[in-house]
């Protein structure tokens, strides 16, 4: 165990001396240089694919939520032509209703007028 400490520290941080650092503010911190850092080619690939799956299944998500969009558009195009088709029946239907309700008034009058010739004219016994 001593051995771990004396090879992962160095003398001035041991143990005992970390709990209390005496000197931490006049310490330099230590910088790691970039250009200097090597990656393993497995790593970078693992990275490379990660960002790849993620960059397609938001592109598919994407299409998928234009897909639905479109859908919906149309699907309110839709109805919209057909509540104006229904109410264009539903005029042309008042429309043939008033134009029946006319002929029935004319007919009664016809009818009316008829009757009253055939009384008037009725030969008197």
């Amino acid at each position: 165990m001593a051995i771990a400490a004396t090879t992962i520290f160095p003398p001035e941080e041991r143990a005992t001396d970390m709990a209390l650092p005496r000197d931490r503010e006049a310490r330099v911190p230590t910088t790691t240089d970039a250009s200097k850092l090597s990656f393993p080619l497995q790593l970078v690939i693992v990275i490379v694919t990660a960002f790849a799956a993620m960059w397609a299944s938001t592109y598919s998500l994407r299409s998928d939520v234009r897909d639905i969009l479109t859908r919906m558009e149309a699907q309110g195009k839709l109805v919209e032509l057909q509540s104006r088709a229904l109410e264009e029946r539903m005029n042309a239907q008042k429309d043939d209703i008033n134009e029946m309700k006319r002929r029935l008034e004319l007919v009664q009058l016809q009818y009316q007028s008829l009757r009253e010739t055939m009384i008037e004219n009725r030969p008197r016994r």
